[in-house]
């Protein structure tokens, strides 16, 4: 009996997970798909933007994973990563488009600083109650 309710638990926690994984697939489908709208990309345009993000991909995996590499040393690796990939979207997106993907990248800077800045006060929240 106690085996089948901790398999039931592990099935309820496995769905809740595989649902948390479609949550996140679906909103980064979501905001690709918003991205692509606001650039007024081209079905071209997608499919090589989308080639570009793979051709990245190991590289930046790689960075990530390289544990002999300090923190800041990770954080110019993907800065000097990024410049590449921003100097070959230089031959996929017209000068509007770049505007606009700038512009984009500012708002999502902004949304991320705001969400740290909510979760530092949660957590002081929730050190100032446990005292």
């Amino acid at each position: 009996m106690r085996k089948l309710i901790i398999m039931l638990g592990i099935l309820v926690a496995a769905n809740v997970l595989v649902a948390q994984d479609t949550q996140v697939d679906e909103r980064v489908k979501n905001k690709k798909e918003e991205i692509k709208a606001r650039l007024e990309l081209t079905d071209e345009q997608a499919e090589q933007l989308k080639a570009l993000r793979e051709k990245y991909k190991p590289e930046l995996k790689s960075i990530r994973e390289d544990d002999t590499k300090s923190r800041s040393e990770k954080l110019r690796a993907v800065a000097d990563l990024i410049d590449q990939k921003d100097a070959d979207l230089q031959g996929i997106l017209s000068q509007n488009q770049i505007a606009e993907l700038s512009i984009i990248r500012n708002e999502m800077k902004v949304r991320r600083q705001e969400r740290r800045e909510r979760m530092r006060e949660r957590m002081k929240q929730r050190r100032s109650r446990k005292k």
